[in-house]
């Protein structure tokens, strides 16, 4: 309900199922970058995590503890 509220000609989609389009395509939109962007963070760590890894010699790895 909040996000009705945040705009201006927007309604329960049950009461207008034309805008269900637009609005599905803002969902997917939303979907995407959200996960290219928690995407994007775990590779950073990961990046990370094995360059300070390397840098202390550590480079043989038998599993994750």
């Amino acid at each position: 309900m909040e996000e009705v509220k945040d705009r201006l000609n927007a309604k329960p989609l049950e009461r207008a199922p034309q805008q269900a389009q637009a609005e599905f395509r803002r969902i997917r939109i939303d979907t995407y970058v959200g996960m290219a962007l928690s995407n994007a963070v775990a590779l950073f760590v990961i990046i990370t995590a094995a360059a300070v890894l390397n840098a202390h010699g550590i480079t043989d790895i038998q599993t994750s503890s």
